[in-house]
């Protein structure tokens, strides 16, 4: 308005709407293809590895899209409250994967060997105890989170998938008779 063109505003509607539909576009994209990888490695539902006959992971694209819509229904119920909690909720993510790669690394750390003909740099047990530093460390400041009132609500939105997905994994390494093609 300030120059006075004619439809300005009209315009930069328009390339903003674009920008968004690209984004869009793209975040379908991948993520029916993170689905459809996982369906491959038997970590998602079988049905999400079939491909159209445009070689399209179909059944994870709609997966994707109705997740979306589903998002965005409840940020329309719910718009303030939902996006922050979402952003704010990344710290806690953040957290649980911190706590997931010690983990790890203490199940696969490598074993102290007499026959290396190498020095190494670290000693394997020097590294185990900072792995359960960080552990600690992290369950620290989620117990912090669940005394604070503002990071409540993200801890119980991360927590709450976190456990489903536990009890999924859980109950799929431990079952002997869940098919493992799920």
């Amino acid at each position: 308005n300030v120059l006075r063109l004619p439809a300005t505003q009209t315009v930069i509607n328009i390339v903003v709407f674009t920008a968004v539909l690209s984004v869009l576009n793209s975040c379908v994209y991948s993520a029916s293809r993170m689905w459809f990888s996982l369906a491959r490695q038997r970590d998602a539902p079988r049905s999400w590895r079939n491909l159209s006959s445009g070689r399209v992971p179909r059944t994870a694209v709609i997966a994707t899209a109705t997740l979306g819509f589903a998002v965005t229904l409840v940020g329309y119920v719910a718009p303030g409250d939902v996006f922050l909690a979402l952003v704010d909720s990344a710290g806690a993510v953040g957290i649980m994967m911190w706590i997931a790669i010690a983990l790890s690394y203490l199940r696969i750390r490598p074993k102290p060997d007499a026959r290396l003909t190498y020095a190494v740099a670290v000693a394997p047990r020097r590294l185990s105890v900072a792995a359960w530093i960080v552990i600690l460390a992290m369950f620290g400041m989620l117990i912090g989170m669940i005394f604070t009132p503002d990071t409540q609500l993200d801890l119980l939105m991360t927590m709450l998938p976190v456990m489903v997905i536990f009890i999924v994994v859980l109950w799929r390494e431990t079952n002997a008779s869940a098919d493992p093609d799920w």
